[in-house]
């Protein structure tokens, strides 16, 4: 799921107005950008375990509630709490899309829909509409987002 995870975050700036946007898209995002930059130099078995298995999920969910943490605008358990729920939408949603590790030598599980792009598809766009539908009103500092060159290109 590409776009989907967009979608979620965007739910997310609803739920917490005060959250940044950049926070929620990294904290949705996580797994990808760590399988980006892992796939250079590891196995393509070893990448999926530790960017995309329950295991690396639950750890970084933790990370992801301490970076908002940490972070001086975003020192609220709310919007931490609320990174972890974004990171750990991500295993959930890749189910549907895709196929996942479980754990070390575990079964890999999903539905793989990326194999059928148009069932993929009838998915993940409605859930980024949905996204952005929700989350307009309290978009006002990333307008960018609700123009429809951003929408294309999401697309």
């Amino acid at each position: 799921m590409l776009v989907g995870h967009l979608g979620l975050a965007l739910i997310g700036k609803r739920v917490r107005p005060d959250a940044p946007l950049s926070l929620l898209v990294g904290a949705a995002f996580l797994p990808d950008i760590i399988r980006a930059g892992l796939d250079p130099v590891v196995s393509p078995g070893w990448t999926n375990f530790l960017s995309h298995s329950i295991p690396s999920g639950l750890v970084l969910a933790g990370l992801s509630a301490l970076a908002a943490a940490v972070r001086p605008t975003t020192r609220k358990a709310g919007i931490a709490v609320l990174a972890a729920i974004l990171r750990g939408s991500h295993l959930p949603a890749d189910y549907l899309t895709g196929c996942k590790p479980t754990w070390i030598r575990g079964p890999y599980v999903g539905l793989n829909l990326y194999q059928r792009p148009l069932y993929d598809l009838a998915l993940e766009l409605p859930l980024l509409i949905a996204g952005l539908r929700i989350a307009r009103p309290v978009l006002t500092g990333e307008g960018w987002l609700l123009r429809r060159w951003a929408f294309s290109a999401c697309l």
